[in-house]
């Protein structure tokens, strides 16, 4: 058994049974929901998983939280902050792109949540990022525009410098 259906038998309750209802089927109603932006997979309880990491508090275990709420009648308000979660970043972002899938959407909630956002905008600026051929993480360009952090596009750029000096040092053979 993996870790996942692991706390599942050990935090079983109504709670659990009804967050499997949502999360844990391949067509069930979290998979049509979020299935073009989360990675996980709703079978062995990997999407519950997801959306329980998305709503926690910060530093508590998905354990804590599965034990906090394991004798609760329903996971409506899991169920309803994953929506929230998807439904903000399709108002945000309106055009999906594959890079979209495995974003850390919930982390990324609280800069979602910005009523601020311009989508039309952010949509202009996803483009010029997407083409650059030194941005290797192209994932990274949705963090990247929400918090400003480049670290999140995994910029990697050589001046012609760098690269005829490398080529001189290796004699022309790479050493990959």
């Amino acid at each position: 058994m993996t870790d996942r259906e692991l706390r599942n038998a050990v935090y079983a309750g109504t709670w659990v049974s009804d967050a499997k209802r949502y999360f844990s089927r391949s067509q069930g109603p979290a998979y049509v929901v979020g299935n073009k932006y989360v990675r996980e997979s709703p079978i062995r309880q990997e999407y519950l998983e997801a959306a329980i990491q998305w709503l926690k508090d910060k530093g508590q275990a998905v354990e804590g939280y599965m034990g906090t709420h394991q004798h609760d009648p329903p996971a409506t308000a899991l169920w309803n902050h994953f929506q929230s979660v998807i439904n903000r970043v399709k108002a945000v972002f309106p055009e999906y792109c594959n890079p979209m899938k495995g974003v850390e959407w919930g982390g990324l909630y609280s800069c979602l949540r910005d009523e601020s956002l311009n989508s039309a905008k952010l949509e202009a600026e996803v483009a010029r990022p997407m083409i650059d051929n030194d941005v290797t993480k192209q994932a990274g360009i949705y963090p990247y525009l929400l918090t400003g952090e480049e670290r999140h596009l995994n910029i990697r750029a050589f001046t012609e410098a760098m690269k005829q000096k490398a080529f001189e040092i290796q004699k022309g053979i790479c050493k990959v």
